[in-house]
């Protein structure tokens, strides 16, 4: 639960400008980018870093990563899409695109290249293939992701899938769309003022005191962003105390679409980074664990007064 907490916060301040800078932020961000990057060949972390600080860690990788490769394309058989899709991303990130895929035993974009979702469209941009009908599957596409929008503009009412989706739009390059902005304004309105701790680590607190952060960004039903992380974000390994406890990962992953998206400026994301800022310089960190023992310490202080 310690590394999800510190990837939410990690990927939510790496991404905005007032706070990539701070040390321990980027070293959070490298260790988690690092730890996937070595246990699950995700590169996902990676491009949440410096072009110059990916390319360190993907460097000594990619002799692994060409002899793993399978003959279908991909490297792993489960959650092989987002594995691939990622893997390439960092590549091009780092500028090692041109020179790693001529080195593949098999073709990348094999998988892909006749598919009509969002990964088939994304890849062979970044390989730069294309179908003959690419702008009419593109169009079928955006149809098909506007009709499962609510009138709230949220996708399933859950700020997970809401991030998701527009995620997608934004690879496919539909960020001037009114289907954007309308999941843009949705998570807008799940930013909450005051976020009280649902699990064992505010039981010492009498139920007035419970409200340890703010501005944190969730629907109001937290079981139902954990069932859309199972649904959506499978290589994020969902725990459900990870979920109750603080809306970590919801807060982290829409943080960082926001912050990528153009809002990093905008007061109300502001806020919300520095909320994290704020629970690790009193608790330590994040994640329930280091709130149980900050809040029995602080218990602890106020009786020795």
């Amino acid at each position: 639960m310690r590394t999800r907490c510190h990837h939410a916060a990690g990927m939510a301040l790496i991404t905005n400008p007032r706070f990539r800078n701070l040390d321990w932020v980027r070293e959070i961000t490298r260790k988690a980018a690092q730890k996937l990057l070595d246990e699950d060949k995700d590169a996902s972390g990676l491009l949440d870093l410096s072009p110059s600080e990916a390319y360190e860690l993907l460097v000594p990788v990619i002799p692994q990563l060409i002899k793993t490769q399978k003959n279908t394309g991909h490297w792993r058989s489960k959650d092989a899409r987002h594995l691939s899709l990622t893997l390439l991303k960092a590549l091009e990130h780092t500028g090692l695109l041109g020179t790693v895929v001529p080195q593949l035993r098999y073709d990348p974009c094999l998988p892909f290249r006749e598919t009509d979702d969002w990964y088939g469209i994304a890849v062979r941009r970044l390989l730069r293939e294309s179908r003959v009908d690419e702008e009419a599957v593109k169009a079928r596409l955006l149809e098909e992701m506007a009709g499962r929008q609510q009138d709230d503009g949220s996708w399933e009412h859950t700020a997970v899938a809401t991030v998701h989706y527009l995620e997608i739009l934004a690879g496919v390059g539909f960020i001037e769309t009114s289907c954007f902005t309308r999941g843009i304004d949705f998570l807008f309105t799940c930013i909450q003022p005051e976020v009280p701790s649902l699990s064992r680590a505010a039981e010492v607190l009498p139920p007035s005191e419970r409200m340890l952060a703010h501005d944190m960004i969730t629907s109001d039903g937290r079981r139902a962003e954990f069932r859309s992380a199972l649904a959506y974000k499978p290589h994020w390994t969902p725990v459900g105390a990870c979920y109750s406890h603080l809306p970590m990962m919801q807060t982290g992953c829409a943080l960082r679409l926001l912050n990528k998206s153009g809002y990093e400026n905008d007061f109300r994301v502001i806020q919300a980074c520095q909320n994290l800022v704020d629970l690790r310089e009193r608790f330590g960190g994040w994640c329930q664990s280091s709130i149980h023992y900050g809040l029995l310490a602080e218990k602890k202080a106020r009786k020795a007064r």
